[in-house]
């Protein structure tokens, strides 16, 4: 799995956003001029900022045109040709079962 800190870091601040907003209308109905001024400006702004963080992300896309937006797992994306030669080699060459299973019959 491939860690995309730009979506996260967007991600991360629109819950920012999100929960600074509750704080704002919180503060609001508390007739708190202050801090409503200062919550609403942080959640606006965590908002902004990660909405368009998340749709630069989306619009930027795969650079590749073999690679579909619509068929790409953002939690797995598509299994590079290096990655799956390093698992063939590892989990698929030899015989590497442990000393004591035995072996099937029919089984090379």
């Amino acid at each position: 799995m491939r860690f995309n800190l730009a979506g996260l870091i967007g991600y991360t601040l629109v819950l920012v956003g999100v929960v600074a907003a509750a704080l704002w209308l919180v503060a609001l109905a508390e007739g708190l001029g202050g801090r409503s001024v200062i919550a609403g400006v942080v959640a606006l702004v965590c908002l902004l900022a990660g909405g368009g963080l998340l749709v630069a992300l989306f619009l930027r896309g795969p650079r590749s045109p073999k690679v579909a937006r619509a068929r790409r797992d953002p939690l797995e994306p598509e299994v590079t040709e290096a990655e799956a030669r390093d698992y063939e080699r590892r989990h698929h060459d030899g015989d590497r079962r442990p000393a004591r299973m035995p072996r099937l019959r029919g089984a090379r």
